[in-house]
């Protein structure tokens, strides 16, 4: 096999992701970074620091921060927290943290493959909380960068706001061609 065809093999290779609803966005993480799914718990708040980063708590020895996803792509609060608001406990890849994700709800577990990934070029240079977006019957779905969200809780790194994200939509700058999706 010619390294050609082991590239175009591994391009073609599905992943796993798990879908998650931030409000009205719809983005996703690989099924490999989760680690599990729980109830929102009693969390310790953290003085001077931005608002998406409810708190933390102590997961077997380990700190882990706990981000309001909402919160942290721009869109406004949700109107309170309850028992049942769900949390993704997430292994972060570069750092070798946890981090927890308050989530409005968690879907199904897809299967990609990286031809159906798609790299916006305002993504670079931005250190933006997505490395890709693809999409999904009529909804455009992003898929979280786990290290770029933890990283951006504790710095002051900018957040994404929805009319960015609509702004990159209606422009069309992802650029869907219906061939990568026939795949």
């Amino acid at each position: 096999m010619t390294l050609f065809n082991r590239f175009q093999q591994h391009f073609r290779q599905k992943n796993q992701y798990l879908q998650l609803q931030a409000q009205e966005i719809c983005c996703s993480v690989p099924l490999q970074q989760v680690n599990k799914i729980f109830s929102l718990m009693a969390l310790t708040a953290v003085p001077k620091t931005p608002p998406y980063l409810a708190g933390v708590f102590n997961y077997h020895g380990n700190l882990v921060p706990v981000l309001d996803l909402s919160l942290r792509l721009g869109q406004q609060p949700a109107t309170g927290y309850s028992c049942n608001t769900q949390v993704v406990l997430c292994n972060t890849l570069e750092n070798e943290a946890f981090l927890g994700l308050i989530v409005s709800s968690v879907g199904n577990v897809i299967e990609l493959s990286h031809n159906q990934l798609h790299l916006a070029p305002q993504f670079s240079g931005k250190a933006l909380p997505f490395s890709s977006v693809y999409q999904q019957q009529q909804q455009v779905c992003f898929l979280l960068n786990t290290d770029a969200l933890l990283n951006s809780s504790l710095t002051q790194l900018y957040s994404v706001s929805p009319d960015e994200i609509d702004n990159m939509i209606r422009q069309n700058l992802f650029n869907f061609d219906e061939e990568a999706h026939d795949s």
